[in-house]
């Protein structure tokens, strides 16, 4: 097999995992990156300090051999730790098998490890490199760095450059009608703030769980960090009730905490300067029709379907591209593959887990903390137990690699079956669960037969 050249634009996770698959193969990879090193020194970015990896993202590193290893940078999280405002908190785990379980890591961290390992398969990153431009008539790009622009060739291209791309832009710009993309605003923002571990070193919080104060229309996230520490994430909405304009002083960010998260204060002594310091994020979904051009330019990740964080589908869903990419090209040589073909099945499945991540951001936000949705979740991990062809939306998506647009179609049938099931019960005791069983026996199995 002849070596191709492979020019990837983007050097964060998805372009780091992209240089190492293309560069164990065998082929000469050259990554440019506008940012700097994350190995040399690590980003001064306040968002997205950690991210969580779930099985679809672990089937792409387990493929490259390095799951193992990034396995020693995570906190592995079994559930989630509701904190209501009223009311006892209350542990939700996952699921109820072993492997039911996130893994909680820095993104810098992370991507440092990747690229690492992508130069030490003969991969080649260019720091400090951001490309302003692409001819595609001319295969070209144009770079940009400390000194002046210049063009460099390219034989195929990969796009990994994130919901701001560049490669993106000059699609859009230069291919004929249509080759529409449209950012969608949630009309959410959020803000990091770090929780520190405690004096002696432990956990203020348990250590292997996913927490959420659920507040309606506004919630507070923590996820686990290596160190014992934790990233908090809180999301608002931009008008509402609860909204940024009633943060915009420190007498205002303290009478929200006060009346909210009155329990986290004591956890965070410098609250209202990290407030005040940290940026205020925004969240929304890109929608891209165009990821292709002429069988030698391809988009992935969050380039061609930047998603909301609220499924922790984000990076994972931009791995399994990769990894879907490189069990084609096992099949058939890179000239050879239908880039159309490719990026037309694969957004099917991009648009489903953009769906399902928006409507978890009101499951998360809100339902958690709600009697009915609890006396659900109770009755689904009973399913689980008795039927193992069950799972949950939520373990389809995150503990299988069935294709999201699988997961989506059960979810649906799963919320209508769990709405009559529950019916007008107000507990466990009073769902009739010979009923459920045979009901889901002669609708669920076949469904979930015929799809997976």
């Amino acid at each position: 097999m002849s070596k191709q050249h492979i020019t990837i634009v983007g050097g964060g996770l998805v372009g780091a995992l992209s240089a190492a698959f293309f560069a164990k193969r065998g082929d000469i990879v050259e990554v440019f990156e506008k940012r700097g090193d994350p190995r040399v020194h690590l980003q001064n970015s306040l968002r997205s300090i950690n991210l969580v990896i779930t099985y679809r993202g672990i089937g792409a590193l387990k493929e490259l051999g390095l799951w193992e290893e990034v396995q020693g940078l995570c906190v592995p999280v079994r559930g989630r730790f509701i904190h209501p405002l009223q009311g006892e908190e209350e542990f939700q785990p996952y699921g109820i098998k072993p492997h039911h379980q996130n893994y909680s890591v820095s993104r810098s961290q992370l991507n440092a490890f990747l690229i690492e390992k992508a130069i030490s398969l003969g991969a080649t990153f260019h720091f400090g490199s951001g490309v302003v431009g692409v001819d595609f008539a001319n295969q070209s790009l144009m770079i940009k760095t400390k000194g002046s622009p210049h063009t460099h060739p390219y034989e195929f291209l990969l796009g990994t450059d994130g919901i701001g791309s560049q490669v993106r832009k000059a699609l859009e710009e230069q291919m004929p009608p249509p080759n529409p993309s449209r950012i969608e605003d949630l009309g959410v923002s959020y803000k990091e703030i770090l929780l520190p571990f405690a004096p002696n070193g432990e956990a203020l919080l348990d250590f292997q769980s996913l927490h959420i104060w659920p507040r309606g229309e506004h919630m507070l996230m923590g996820l686990p960090n290596l160190d014992k520490s934790f990233t908090m994430t809180l999301y608002l909405p931009d008008q509402g009730d609860v909204g940024r304009e009633d943060l915009t002083s420190s007498t205002g960010v303290k009478s929200y905490f006060n009346t909210y998260y009155n329990d986290v204060i004591p956890l965070i002594p410098d609250l209202h300067h990290q407030f005040e310091d940290h940026p205020m994020g925004k969240l929304a979904t890109l929608y891209c029709d165009q990821w292709t051009r002429e069988g030698n330019v391809l988009l992935l990740g969050d380039a061609s379907h930047g998603i909301v964080p609220f499924f922790g589908q984000g990076m994972n869903a931009g791995f399994e591209d990769v990894y879907l990419l490189m069990k084609e090209l096992q099949k058939v040589p890179l000239a050879d593959l239908d880039l159309q073909q490719f990026a037309k099945e694969r957004k099917i499945d991009t648009d489903a887990i953009a769906q399902m991540a928006i409507e978890n951001y009101r499951e998360m936000s809100d339902h958690v903390g709600q009697a009915r949705f609890l006396l659900k979740k109770r009755l689904e991990r009973y399913l689980e137990r008795e039927r193992p062809y069950y799972q949950s939306r939520y373990a389809l998506v995150v503990f299988s690699d069935i294709p999201y647009r699988e997961a989506l179609q059960l979810g649906e049938l799963q919320k209508e079956l769990l709405e009559e099931f529950v019916g007008d019960a107000q507990s466990f005791e009073e769902i009739g669960l010979d009923h459920v069983l045979n009901k889901l026996d002669e609708v669920y199995e076949p469904r979930v037969r015929s799809l997976a």
